[in-house]
């Protein structure tokens, strides 16, 4: 048990954090924010949510390392809506083990905010929100084509004898979302370009710190693990 956890970088450590995605920069970049929390939490890489950690198997990795960790499987929200969010962490709950989905689409529109690129640039909050509103309304096509492959894949997924929401219906509730339905990754895939001076990179934006803190739903999560 030891020789696995020390493999892992789990040693001496209390949560293991199992990711959707094989990356975690992100993941690790906001965790990050959080010193105490960081240093009992590892960091496992995924493979993609249809190959996301189950209950059970998350249940048999708590198991075979001697209930010495709790377990907290991440999966990006993507197009799901805030019921499906619910069933899917219910499926989950148990002793020691939990899903956490992200608040927004995924982990980079954490960094998609105006705040957070108001804090990396120094440009005003106004400067910054128009930057978003303009990828946005540049990219509805692939935006909406985006929405659209998910939620076929989540309604198989979910719904498979039917009686999902309509897309529409799913569509106009994201209308509330800071980035209205629309990928982080793809909006942060823009604002590469958007931002003038290469100031929006991965390097620059994994680089920075002193930015208002993002997540928060994350950190409640490992805090309460951690307890």
């Amino acid at each position: 048990m030891v020789e696995l956890a020390l493999g892992w970088g789990a040693f001496g450590k209390k949560v293991i954090v199992v990711s959707e995605d094989a990356k975690n920069d992100y993941l690790k970049k906001l965790i990050g924010q959080w010193p105490e929390i960081e240093r009992a939490v590892t960091v496992l890489p995924g493979r993609g949510y249809k190959h996301l950690l189950t209950k059970s198997e998350a249940t048999e990795l708590r198991t075979s390392l001697g209930d010495k960790f709790k377990v907290l499987v991440h999966r990006d929200r993507d197009s799901l809506s805030d019921a499906e969010v619910v069933t899917l962490k219910d499926d989950y709950s148990s002793e020691g083990i939990r899903l956490w989905v992200t608040d927004q689409s995924d982990l980079e529109a954490e960094f998609c905010d105006p705040s957070f690129l108001s804090s990396l640039t120094g440009e005003p909050l106004g400067t910054c929100e128009a930057w978003i509103a303009e990828v946005l309304a540049q990219n509805q096509a692939p935006i909406n084509e985006q929405f659209v492959s998910q939620r076929a894949a989540h309604n198989s997924e979910l719904h498979k004898a039917g009686g999902g929401p309509t897309n529409d219906d799913v569509w106009a509730s994201f209308q509330t979302r800071p980035l209205k339905g629309a990928k982080g990754k793809t909006v942060f895939k823009q604002l590469k370009n958007k931002v003038p001076g290469g100031k929006f990179s991965d390097t620059s934006v994994l680089g920075h710190t002193g930015f208002p803190e993002r997540a928060t739903s994350l950190k409640l999560n490992l805090q309460d693990l951690l307890a």
